[in-house]
C-alpha cells in the first residue's frame, strides 16, 4: 500500500492533472467536430443517393432507345417513343406533311 501512494501522489499531481485536462479538452473538440461534420454531411449524401438512382433510371432508358435504334429503322423508334411519351396513340394514323417549304 506504501508504494502505491507515491505513485497516486504522482499521478494527480497539478502539472499532470493539467496535461490530463488539455488532452480531455482536445479530444472532446475533435469528437464535437466530427460529429459536427458528420451531420452536415447527411444531407449531401442523401442528394448523392438520390442522383445515383436517376443516373441508374437513365441509363436504363438510354439503353432502351439504343436497342430501338439499333433494332429498327429511325421512324419506327421515333414512333415508340412518341407512344412511350404520349404525344400519340398506339393505332393512331400518323400523317408526314411532305409539302415544299415545311422544313424536309
Amino acid at each position: 500500500m506504501k508504494k502505491a501512494i507515491p505513485a497516486l501522489r504522482y499521478i494527480f499531481s497539478k502539472r499532470n492533472l493539467v496535461f490530463l485536462l488539455v488532452i480531455l479538452v482536445f479530444a472532446a473538440g475533435i469528437a464535437a467536430l466530427w460529429f459536427g461534420l458528420d451531420r452536415s454531411l447527411a444531407p449531401q449524401r442523401a442528394r448523392a443517393a438520390e442522383l445515383r438512382s436517376q443516373i441508374e433510371e437513365q441509363s436504363i432508358r438510354n439503353e432502351e432507345q439504343l436497342a430501338l435504334l439499333e433494332n429498327n429503322s429511325k421512324e419506327e423508334a421515333l414512333e415508340r417513343a412518341a407512344i412511350a411519351d404520349g404525344w400519340i396513340y398506339p393505332d393512331a394514323r400518323v400523317y408526314e406533311d411532305t409539302a415544299p417549304g415545311t422544313g424536309r
